[in-house]
């Protein structure tokens, strides 16, 4: 398989800060090697925000506009798109890149990512890219990424979000967004998306796995899911609809202290592409 191997060092932003040193940390860890061991046709691609940062809103878009290009470019070559990306917003510039007409999403994340900046308790950007991505939210700042348009809520399963404000959890379950935490509930999700979408893009924030198991950064919530459950469920959705791109994102290494977080994303990208491998 030929992949773009996007490296997106961002968190809100800003360059190579907490979760934006996560994308560095798996190269380091081995990734590039593990994925040309496999067979798969790898370059490696840095993704660098135009223009000097002035703030988060603004950073975390510009670095959208620069991703959305460089998914185009791949898409256009017949390349598969793969980030490592600091944020969840890095969402926007991916779908983008890919056209989101007849695109769904499968979100897998402790958080529903849901909220708007009317509903928000704490501001934090970072909890808003799902909602933007469906278009509730920041919709002249989503109307700058070249392509971007947004996506049917029917088109969205979203994983195992188990940490919700009150706020967010009423407009996620008021919506048509699929809410799974299962792999019953994931199939019957995914035949329903299935029939309605060309292809999907997969979003792993690594802050899905159970901090007992593996902490990836400071949002990390109680509970949550195994890395043979994350990779046993992308194992599902590479079955039923074809994986047309895929970020994983959220890894911060200063949470990561005996490098069991650098494992587990290794070893969910690898699954990732072995998901989007197994279909045309």
């Amino acid at each position: 398989m030929n992949i773009h191997l996007l490296d997106v060092p961002y968190s809100l932003g800003r360059e190579a800060t907490g979760t934006g040193l996560g994308p560095a940390r798996l190269l380091d860890a081995g990734l590039l090697a593990l994925l040309r061991d496999h067979g798969h046709d790898v370059r490696p691609i840095q993704v660098r925000r135009a223009g000097e940062f002035r703030h988060e809103v603004g950073g975390a878009f510009d670095v959208s506009r620069t991703l959305a290009d460089r998914v185009r470019e791949a898409q256009r070559g017949g390349i598969f798109p793969l980030a490592l990306a600091g944020d969840c917003s890095a969402c926007l510039g991916m779908l983008a890149g890919l056209g989101s007409a007849r695109t769904g999403i499968v979100w897998f994340d402790s958080h529903g990512d849901f909220n708007t900046p009317e509903t928000t308790v704490t501001g934090f950007l970072g909890g808003m890219p799902l909602a933007a991505a469906v278009g509730r939210c920041w919709t002249a700042l989503c109307a700058g990424i070249p392509g971007f348009e947004p996506v049917r809520e029917s088109r969205v399963v979203l994983y195992d979000a188990r940490a919700l404000d009150p706020k967010e959890d009423g407009m996620l379950r008021a919506s048509a967004v699929r809410l799974v935490d299962d792999s019953m509930a994931l199939n019957r999700a995914l035949d329903g998306l299935a029939t309605d979408v060309d292809g999907v893009y997969v979003h792993v924030d690594l802050d899905v796995l159970d901090p007992r198991q593996v902490r990836a950064n400071v949002y990390a919530e109680p509970g949550g899911l195994s890395v043979e459950q994350v990779i046993a469920a992308i194992g599902l959705v590479g079955q039923r609809v074809p994986i047309r791109a895929a970020a994983l994102t959220a890894y911060d290494p200063g949470y990561d202290e005996d490098g069991r977080g650098a494992a587990a994303g290794l070893r969910i990208v690898s699954a990732l592409i072995d998901a989007a491998a197994s279909r045309p």
